[in-house]
């Protein structure tokens, strides 16, 4: 949809790969959309996933569900309950608490 100059976007997908990547407050990914040209409404949305620091062997790969406050790990695990419903209990906060 296009209104007065401006692309807008609306819809939702499910991508099955991301959607299984668990929060962490310390993330060693991210997850960037790619969203089509402006002119090109037909481009598929794609989402890529990329690495935020060297991940080793085994270490599970983690993104962010929020933004995160560099400040209090507190507030950053009041959102994640009232929003996504669960306690963090990444190494960040576990240290912290």
């Amino acid at each position: 949809m296009e209104a007065g100059g401006l692309l807008f976007i609306k819809g939702a997908a499910l991508y099955s790969i991301l959607s299984t990547l668990n929060h962490s407050c310390s993330p060693n990914a991210c997850v960037v959309n790619q969203r089509p040209h402006h002119h090109n409404i037909s481009t598929s949305h794609d989402m890529l996933l990329k690495t935020t620091r060297a991940i080793h062997k085994g270490e599970e790969v983690c993104i962010t569900y929020i933004p995160l406050d560099e400040g209090s790990t507190a507030a950053s695990r009041n959102e994640l309950l009232k929003s996504y419903f669960f306690k963090c209990r990444c190494p960040r906060c576990v240290a912290d608490s």
